[in-house]
């Protein structure tokens, strides 16, 4: 099957979160798919920090949910920021095979802090795609 040229999003919503790490479902394929852009706009500001970081990163969970191939990450170190309400793209894999899904594969999200890290406020996860492969 070749990819389908219409593009399609998959729009998550996600609390705010103000723990170590937490990891979620946010998509199950129904078909194959291949991810073409991620997209999180925090309801207020993340400014990132070297020492006490954090990362989102988007992956394929495969169909139980327990793989780790990385689709998307944002590392908020210093330097790298996301203002509220606007769109932050989260860096896609350059690894082509990394965006794609098998029909039944989970997307998976999870925020990650390093020290004492920082928050995920709430926010807007977008995700596009096109069917096929």
């Amino acid at each position: 099957m070749s990819t389908d040229l219409e593009q399609h999003s998959q729009d998550v919503y996600l609390v705010a979160y103000t723990g170590t790490s937490k990891t979620l479902p946010v998509m199950r394929a129904p078909q194959a798919r291949v991810i073409k852009k991620v997209t999180l706009m925090p309801l207020t500001a993340i400014t990132g920090t070297t020492t006490n970081k954090s990362a989102l990163t988007v992956y394929n969970g495969g169909p139980t949910g327990t793989g780790t191939t990385k689709i998307a990450e944002k590392d908020f170190v210093s330097g790298v920021n996301a203002a509220a309400g606007d769109d932050c793209d989260i860096t896609l894999s350059t690894t082509l095979a990394n965006t794609k899904l098998a029909a039944g594969d989970l997307v998976m999200v999870a925020w990650v802090e390093a020290g004492s890290g920082l928050d995920l406020p709430e926010s807007h996860l977008q995700i596009d795609y096109c069917d096929g492969t």
